[in-house]
């Protein structure tokens, strides 16, 4: 229950992430190998063993567990990340262990990750109902989200009838987060 209300919460990000995939081409779900540079030796590749997690949209890594799994070794790829419900932070370019328990799934947001979400709706918007989001900002990096609408039922954005919101976060010069939507 509390994953597929938590689907419904990133119905924003994945909108949006769906919306660039018809846009131009970019998958929302990708495969790690993706996602890191490419090593000079094939073989490391290989070694990263991350053919069981994957990126949700640019800014979210997935690290399922599997049946009678109690931990799982994760690979960060450079950069920084933060446990998505904790926000604990940990250093990329690799491998961490995480025992999360029964109850969550490792999940990682890159640093400088915005993540638009809605309140955890039984149903998708209706046309025309007004639903409040809430913008998660992730670390210190500069952050950078475009949020695709449109109408949500037809096919006008086919005709030009929708639109890309600019979010872009960054940690000011008191350390709050500041964030703008043009």
């Amino acid at each position: 229950r509390k994953y597929l209300q938590l689907r419904m919460q990133l119905m924003p990000y994945f909108y949006s992430a769906f919306a660039r995939y018809h846009h131009d081409g970019t998958p929302p779900f990708r495969a790690m190998a993706l996602e890191i540079d490419q090593p000079a030796n094939p073989a490391e590749l290989e070694a990263l063993d991350a053919d069981d997690q994957y990126m949700a949209g640019d800014s979210l890594l997935v690290a399922p567990l599997f049946a009678g799994e109690l931990m799982r070794e994760v690979y960060l790829p450079a950069g920084v990340w933060y446990d998505f419900e904790t926000g604990e932070r940990y250093e990329g370019d690799r491998k961490i262990r995480v025992s999360p328990g029964l109850d969550r799934i490792p999940v990682f947001a890159r640093d400088g990750a915005i993540i638009p979400m809605m309140p955890p709706l039984d149903h998708a918007p209706k046309p025309g109902e007004q639903v409040p989001l809430e913008v998660r900002y992730y670390g210190t990096a500069p952050g950078r989200f475009l949020l695709y609408d449109d109408d949500g039922e037809t096919y006008a954005y086919e005709q030009g009838n929708y639109r890309w919101w600019t979010l872009e976060a960054q940690v000011g010069a008191d350390g709050q987060p500041r964030v703008a939507v043009t």
